[in-house]
């Protein structure tokens, strides 16, 4: 006859195979990729007025150049999503930060209607991966507990680089024009795409669910005193 020993519960704050030092440097490198794909989006309205005049652009070009890139973005997510299944979730999103470093260079050398229209979709397709690739991440990255926390902090880094590019951005289109300011703005994307290529380390497939939804074996164990029957287990159907 053999007792059947109690043991600690896993603990529910991480999957099984990610330390906490690896869960914050998820958290910290995919919200600042976020927050550059946000800086991005939003230092372009301030070069539009500049280009319009610049070369000519009617209002209708310049809604072009705005709608059509978001439109393609916009669509672009759900076929990210799908991809997860197939292409690692760290590589769409550090890849993705670079691309959009490589469109917002470009963009700075633009000098016709189509090369902002196609830098414009370089970029679109750059950032497409963020929303949802970034959530599923860091859902994965956190168990039930610490999943809200993780997401707001995603969230959170967007709104940073929304809320800091218009003084900044106007700042540098002021003082060294809007070529140079745009350019400039690579930099962040560089570094944000490296960093999750570097740092970020993509969670098993079922980890999660494991750390989820693993009991402790003390609720398997009869009562104080009693002793499990000894033999081969039974046999699942």
């Amino acid at each position: 006859m053999a007792t059947i020993e109690r043991s600690e519960a896993p603990s529910l704050s991480l999957p099984a195979d990610l330390t906490p030092r690896e869960a914050r440097a998820n958290l910290t490198w995919v919200s600042a990729a976020h927050a550059v794909i946000h800086a991005t989006s939003v230092l372009m309205p301030l070069v539009y007025p500049i280009i319009k005049k610049e070369y000519h652009f009617s209002y209708t070009e310049i809604g072009l150049l705005v709608s059509i890139p978001s439109l393609i973005s916009g669509m672009l997510q759900l076929v990210f999503g799908y991809l997860g299944r197939w292409i690692t979730r760290k590589a769409m999103i550090g890849v993705g930060n670079l691309i959009v470093a490589l469109g917002i260079v470009l963009t700075g050398l633009a000098t016709s209607f189509a090369l902002f229209m196609g830098w414009g979709v370089v970029r679109s397709v750059g950032g497409a991966p963020q929303h949802p690739v970034g959530s599923s991440l860091l859902s994965d990255t956190y168990a039930r507990n610490r999943r809200g926390f993780a997401l707001a902090a995603h969230v959170a880094g967007g709104n940073i680089g929304t809320l800091a590019v218009p003084a900044l951005g106007l700042f540098l289109i002021t003082h060294y024009s809007w070529r140079p300011a745009v350019m400039l703005f690579a930099l962040p994307g560089l570094i944000a795409g490296t960093g999750v290529l570097l740092f970020v380390r993509e969670p098993s497939l079922g980890s999660q669910r494991r750390s989820v939804s693993a009991k402790p074996t003390a609720e398997l164990a009869p009562p104080t005193g009693e002793v499990a029957p000894s033999g081969p287990a039974p046999t699942r159907f």
